[in-house]
């Protein structure tokens, strides 16, 4: 019986700590800082995870900020102009090394201003058999876009768009690798003597 106890909590051990999934926050600080449509900023980050992980299941991204929404002034049926909200459609994107495809997550900023959080899973563009391999090696580099929200030729800008970016943040849903304490074995053994 004893045995049987012994093989079953070594066995658990094994499995619970060998891949356990979750979501690992990897922050993105150089996406930070003021996107303003006049200037169609763009900001790249370099990411390193803690641990390289051993399958993933998806990939988001967080960013959060304040923003001001801008004004689009566009043509009606009656020929007067018409007020419309102006937003910032951010769009990130990273590059697969490994199968050269694009992985792009895009959401345009709510339509009113203020504090802002959003969060947008990456999918991809193009490609057949697309995989998350390209970043088993626990590191990569993603791109991130501000310019305003596209709008129709009847349309013309007022008041631009402008949003500053507080936090980015790469969210990886996966399995990880948890290290053991060295003595683990031990204790477990000590529990049988």
């Amino acid at each position: 019986m004893r045995g049987f106890i012994l093989i079953t909590v070594i066995m658990a051990i094994v499995l619970s700590e060998s891949a356990p999934a979750e979501v690992v926050e990897v922050p993105l600080p150089d996406l930070q800082g003021r996107y303003f449509t006049e200037d169609t900023v763009t900001r790249y980050a370099s990411f390193q995870m803690d641990a390289a992980p051993l399958s993933i299941a998806g990939v988001s991204i967080r960013i959060s900020g304040t923003h001001i929404v801008g004004e689009i002034m566009c043509e009606a049926e009656a020929g007067f102009m018409v007020p419309q909200p102006y937003s910032v459609a951010f769009r990130a994107s990273m590059p697969d090394a490994v199968n050269g495809d694009l992985w792009t997550a895009s959401q345009i900023s709510p339509l009113a201003s203020g504090d802002f959080e959003i969060t947008i899973p990456f999918g991809q563009i193009y490609g057949w058999y697309v995989t998350w391999d390209f970043l088993l090696a626990g590191y990569g580099e993603v791109r991130l876009d501000g310019p305003g929200a596209g709008f129709i030729l009847t349309c013309s800008p007022t008041i631009w768009p402008d949003a500053t970016v507080t936090e980015a943040v790469l969210l990886v849903d996966g399995e990880f690798p948890v290290a053991t304490k060295g003595s683990s074995w031990g204790s477990i053994k000590a529990l049988f003597r």
